[in-house]
């Protein structure tokens, strides 16, 4: 999986690159990317497939952090390594932010550029 210029692997960029012909060896570390295990991953609307990110964010050894209705059992905040947080608490702290619900009236709010200052 790529994406573009972004956080994230460089492989938009650097895949340009390739194909221009400009690949004759090493390049270092010009087009590695974000190291993953600094940041902070937000991810919204606890359902299912948000646990399901929060554990695959264990594998990048990511801090996981998470705004619901209500805070999850302790259980499944330990077996996720989620910390729960306010809605401004976990956009204000987050690198990378996933929504992980349905478009529906009640979670368009969380799709406002006020939010994401």
């Amino acid at each position: 999986m790529g994406t573009d210029d972004h956080d994230g692997p460089a492989y938009g960029r650097s895949d340009r690159w390739v194909r221009a012909g400009n690949w004759k060896g090493s390049v270092g570390s010009s087009f590695f990317g974000t190291i993953f295990a600094t940041k902070h991953l937000a991810s919204s609307v606890w359902a299912g497939s948000g646990q399901a990110i929060a554990r695959r964010a264990i594998g990048f050894r990511m801090k996981v952090l998470y705004y619901n209705r209500r805070p999850l059992p302790r259980s499944m905040e330990e077996e996720c390594r989620a910390e729960y947080a306010t809605k401004e608490d976990l956009l204000g702290r987050s690198d990378f932010v996933v929504l992980a619900c349905r478009l529906t009236l009640r979670t368009t709010i969380l799709l406002e550029k006020s939010n994401y200052k």
